[in-house]
């Protein structure tokens, strides 16, 4: 049996981050500050269509852009559309994951990361 498997564009995807980008009015290295990602390189990949989000780094980016992360993925074949409220649960379920791994993750010489300095409100709230 054949299954619809989704299959993400990272051309226009790329392109979906960097036009997000410019309307919100951030630069690159903006950007890399609000992710606390140590260079900009990363997002240069993501926008040229050579490299995609992490999965946090994408929850990071739809609550930057205040869009939901469906938004910011194109995908290269139909996939089902998703209600607000399903998306909302799903960033929930993912904030829940998210902090699941972190903590089983966690050292003490680790740094902290950008999920973990948003987790403690040390981002500004809008």
């Amino acid at each position: 049996m054949k299954t619809n498997v989704p299959l993400i564009d990272m051309k226009k995807t790329g392109e979906r981050i960097s036009y997000l980008r410019k309307l919100n009015g951030l630069s690159v290295k903006e950007l890399q500050e609000c992710l606390g990602l140590g260079t900009p390189q990363a997002i240069y990949k993501w926008e040229r269509g050579l490299n995609l989000p992490s999965l946090d780094n994408l929850l990071f980016l739809s609550s930057i852009f205040n869009v939901s992360m469906n938004s910011i993925i194109v995908y290269q074949n139909n996939m089902p559309t998703y209600s607000n409220d399903d998306d909302n649960t799903l960033s929930n379920y993912l904030i829940n994951v998210l902090a699941i791994e972190e903590s089983r993750n966690k050292s003490p010489l680790a740094p902290p990361n950008h999920h973990s300095r948003f987790m403690e409100g040390k981002y500004p709230e809008d």
